[in-house]
């Protein structure tokens, strides 16, 4: 425990051992006072420490169990990734046969996006 007084004189006051006892002086503590508190602060961080090391920790088998167990809290559904293209020259025959190739992936994703009309969208070539 001398050494933690120590310590504490040294990091949190510089080593002046003055201005550590005008800090308990300003707090109402001496010195027996003080070392009495950091003495149970000492205790309370051991029992801590003993608890934490006492805790089981769950092996890999009960983990991959528990994961197996509850696969719906880990699925993630399908997802799409659009992208925009665009063309300078898109006639409308180019826009029938893109809205054709996707519009299986289209229908999934969202069903207005499946039965809309290729020129009927808002955004117009440029």
């Amino acid at each position: 425990m001398d050494e933690q007084f120590n310590d504490v004189i040294a990091n949190d006051f510089g080593g002046d051992r003055a201005t550590f006892i005008k800090t308990l002086e300003a707090q109402n503590l001496t010195v027996s006072q003080y070392r009495d508190q950091l003495r149970d602060r000492i205790i309370v961080q051991a029992m801590r420490n003993r608890k934490s090391m006492q805790e089981v920790v769950a092996s890999p088998y009960k983990i991959e169990k528990y994961y197996k167990e509850h696969l719906d809290d880990y699925n993630v559904d399908e997802q799409i990734k659009l992208r925009m293209i665009s063309s300078r020259k898109l006639n409308h025959r180019s826009l029938s046969r893109l809205h054709q190739s996707y519009a299986p992936t289209l229908s999934r994703a969202s069903p207005t996006l499946s039965t809309e009309s290729p020129m009927s969208s808002p955004a117009s070539p440029t």
